[in-house]
């Protein structure tokens, strides 16, 4: 595992994701080993990736490496700039998203909120259940961005993968 002693990242106070959210650490490893082995496959290297999705090579570089707590905007441009130009899907922890970047937010949102009807929720009960703040909860409420270990904590308490929880109709 990498560390991140001599990095701005470390300087900055900043954790990286494997030990602020150990829980989600294989999360990320299977999606930085998709985005990997998708990059190399196109040939493609870091800073060709990063000029077709506009994401740093340093982003892409953490995340990689498990390192990153991506947000859900930079994963799905990410894997935008990976799949074939004719293809609209997403792949991602060998599941398909079906949607397209701007429709997972919409998801998200949809299918919280549909949850949290069937179960009857309020926002502020149901973000102390996921254990993740209620601005996040309203952000996601709201069709904002979320990072991938908060989708993940939503998930879970929603009983669900997370994958199906950025995709039309999840179930509970």
């Amino acid at each position: 595992m990498q560390t991140c002693k001599n990095s701005d990242s470390a300087r900055k106070g900043i954790v990286p994701f494997p030990e602020r959210y150990p829980e989600f650490a294989s999360v990320m490893a299977e999606i930085g080993n998709d985005i990997f082995s998708q990059r190399i496959s196109q040939k493609l290297t870091q800073k060709q990736l990063s000029s077709k999705t506009s994401v740093s090579p340093a982003i892409i570089r953490s995340a990689e490496h498990g390192q990153a707590n991506l947000s859900l905007n930079v994963l799905c441009r990410l894997a935008s700039g990976l799949k074939a130009p004719e293809h609209r899907n997403i792949w991602l922890e060998s599941k398909i998203i079906k949607s397209i970047p701007e429709e997972v937010s919409v998801n998200i949102k949809n299918n919280i909120r549909q949850y949290r009807k069937t179960v009857r929720e309020s926002q502020a009960k149901f973000a102390k259940h996921c254990g993740v703040s209620l601005g996040n909860i309203q952000r996601a409420e709201n069709g904002n961005d979320l990072t991938i270990a908060t989708v993940c904590k939503i998930a879970s308490h929603m009983k669900i993968n997370w994958i199906e929880l950025l995709n039309p109709k999840a179930e509970n």
